[in-house]
């Protein structure tokens, strides 16, 4: 009976003596934290102090599985050169392990203020919530907190990021870094990052480095940018990607922008090198600026409400597929720099209405089934007077409808069969449909003399829009009207007096 007493006493105090606990100790000698830890197991947060070394954090990782608060931020690291730890026997010093911690339940670590570097994959797939890198490192290695997907913000200092450093984040909202590079894949997964604080100093942004972050509405891409990786933000949440003012910037990597669904306005600037598909995907896209010379395969695929002649306002060569199913176009003005067309360079463009060649002095020259999908016999090619032999001669080109004139250049002007009507009341351009183009037409796009995409409005249930023009010098003014398909019912030309 005693026995049996004295047993159940000694279970029941188990629990107790077991109990989570926080635990302080100073480590004077690196490598014998275990010598100084009784029960590890339950031990929840420690503070260490001292010197400790690769084999001290090898004994957290395998022996305390309940530490979650580790502040280690008073004592230093020693090299380690011996037994084997997780494969390797030889530790530098002033480096948080390599790989050591990775999985562990850490929810919070304070670091040493003396800290050099955080090893490839230190803290990967752990639970830590935020992140404060001391001043002192120097380098995150590669996946150092991959994975880590209770992390919600991460200040880096100046340190360098390794490849894939903080890929899979999936919490990671915001972080801030003064490095100058992102390199491949660091934020790729991120999908609830907002913000990179210190984008402006940039110089580059690596491969697939930001792929995935659907809650990156907006990055601020600085003058000092030299290159962006391909699929750099590919899927990304970009709403605006503004690059005018980056004059370093020499390549834009293949797919850099792909998929980025939400994207409306995209500038590159001339001298960069963009790389192919590197819009494609883009299907909200309207505003769009390359580079002048050749526009990459693949450029705008599937971005069907791109301003196909903004793209195009500098291009010496169409790539293939460029500008595949940019469905919306019912204007394109080809440029008197255009030398060439790829493969299917203009395939699937159905909503075109009017090809204006007019500024080109020579045919240019054509890949196979540039317009394969489009209407040919439908779209009006406008060319100069005496080019027009020479596009009637030419394959492909021979398949539009060709002449020497764009609608009518009158201060009031007329499509066929008085479907449509335009004219001035002072700036306010006004435009009438009647009849059974009123049913037709859902509204009216507005370009320049250039091409360019002025406004788009719709009609009034009478069937009429009128549109202010006063804010553009623009004598000139190309006016479609929209079907409900989205393809022009008519294109006339009309001339602003004053």
């Amino acid at each position: 009976m005693t026995t049996r007493l004295a047993t159940l006493l000694i279970a029941l105090m188990l629990p107790a003596a077991m109990a989570a606990r926080a635990l302080s100790v100073s480590v004077g000698v690196p490598g014998t934290l275990a010598s100084l830890v009784e029960q590890p197991e339950a031990v929840t947060a420690l503070t260490a102090t001292g010197t400790l070394d690769a084999a001290d954090f090898h004994f957290m990782a395998r022996e305390m599985p309940a530490l979650a608060s580790l502040d280690i931020s008073a004592a230093t690291i020693a090299a380690y050169d011996g037994e084997a730890i997780a494969g390797t026997r030889i530790y530098p010093a002033a480096t948080l392990p390599a790989m050591i911690l990775a999985g562990s339940q850490l929810q919070q670590i304070m670091l040493p203020r003396t800290l050099a570097a955080i090893g490839d994959g230190a803290l990967a797939g752990t639970q830590l919530r935020e992140l404060t890198v001391p001043a002192s490192v120097a380098a995150i290695g590669s996946g150092a907190f991959a994975g880590c997907a209770a992390l919600q913000s991460a200040a880096l200092g100046g340190a360098t990021l390794g490849h894939g450093a903080f890929a899979g984040c999936t919490a990671l909202r915001t972080a801030a870094t003064a490095a100058q590079a992102v390199p491949d894949r660091c934020f790729a997964g991120c999908n609830a990052l907002t913000g990179l604080d210190g984008a402006a100093g940039l110089t580059a942004i690596g491969e697939r480095a930001f792929e995935r972050c659907t809650a990156l509405r907006a990055f601020a891409f600085g003058p000092r940018l030299r290159s962006i990786g391909p699929l750099a933000f590919a899927g990304a949440g970009l709403e605006a990607a503004s690059l005018e003012g980056c004059n370093a910037l020499a390549e834009v990597g293949a797919g850099a922008f792909a998929g980025c669904t939400a994207l409306r306005a995209l500038s590159l600037p001339d001298g960069a090198d963009a790389q192919r598909a590197v819009a494609m995907g883009c299907t909200a896209l309207t505003d769009v600026r390359l580079p002048e010379g050749p526009v990459p395969a693949y450029a705008l695929a599937g971005a069907a409400e791109a301003d196909a002649t903004a793209a195009l306002a500098a291009a010496t060569e169409l790539g293939d597929y460029a500008l595949q199913g940019v469905s919306a176009a019912a204007y394109v003005r080809l440029p008197a720099s255009l030398e060439a067309l790829g493969h299917g360079a203009m395939e699937g463009m159905t909503g075109m209405r009017e090809l204006d060649a007019s500024a080109l002095d020579a045919v240019p020259q054509l890949g196979q089934d540039v317009w394969r999908g489009v209407e040919q016999a439908d779209v009006q090619l406008t060319a100069a007077p005496a080019m027009i032999d020479a596009f009637e001669a030419a394959a492909q080109w021979q398949d539009f409808r060709i002449s020497a004139t764009s609608g009518i250049d009158t201060p009031d002007a007329d499509a066929p069969a008085g479907r449509i009507r335009a004219y001035f009341e002072g700036k306010t351009l006004i435009v009438e449909l009647q009849g059974a183009a009123a049913a037709a037409v859902r509204g009216i796009q507005l370009y320049d003399s250039a091409g360019h995409t002025l406004a788009r409005t719709n009609l009034t249930p009478d069937g009429r829009a009128a549109v202010d023009t006063a804010r553009w010098d623009e004598n000139i003014y190309i006016v479609c009207a929209l079907g409900h398909d989205a393809r022009v019912h008519a294109t006339i030309k009309i001339a602003r007096n004053g």
